[in-house]
C-alpha cells in the first residue's frame, strides 16, 4: 500500500497542517515553501504534486479546482485535489485528512476532486 502524501497550498490554514502533524506525526503534510513554490502558480503547483506523487490540499475552491479540472481534460496526470471551505470545521478536516492518510492508496486519489471534510 502506497498511502497518500499531502502538499497544503499556501492558502491552507496554519492549524490544518499543524493539527494533522500533531495528532499523527506519521501523515506525510508538506508545505508549499518548503519545497521552494511558495509563489508557483496553481498549475505548477499541481504538475509539481503529479511528479512527486503528492495530493494537493487547498482552500482556493476556484483557481485550484478550475486548473486540476482543466488538466483532467487535457489528459495530464494528477495525483488528486482535496479542497477545503474557507468555514470548514478545522477538527474534522484535521480528521479526514489522517483517515485519508491511514486508510486508503495514493492511486485512489488519482485524478480526483473532492471536497473535505469527508
Amino acid at each position: 500500500m502506497n498511502p497518500p502524501r499531502f502538499l497544503a497550498d499556501n492558502d491552507l490554514a496554519d492549524q490544518i497542517v499543524l493539527g494533522v502533524l500533531r495528532r499523527e506525526p506519521t501523515v506525510v503534510m508538506t508545505r508549499l515553501r518548503e519545497v521552494g513554490l511558495a509563489q508557483a502558480l496553481d498549475p505548477v503547483v499541481l504538475e509539481y504534486a503529479a511528479h512527486e506523487g503528492f495530493v494537493v490540499v487547498s482552500h482556493d475552491i476556484n483557481t485550484m479546482r478550475a486548473a486540476a479540472v482543466a488538466r483532467i481534460d487535457r489528459g495530464q496526470e494528477m495525483a488528486g485535489l482535496l479542497l477545503v471551505h474557507q468555514r470548514a470545521p478545522i477538527a474534522q478536516t484535521i480528521e479526514d485528512l489522517i483517515l485519508i492518510g491511514f486508510a486508503s492508496d495514493l492511486s485512489e486519489w488519482t485524478g480526483q476532486i473532492q471536497f473535505l471534510p469527508l
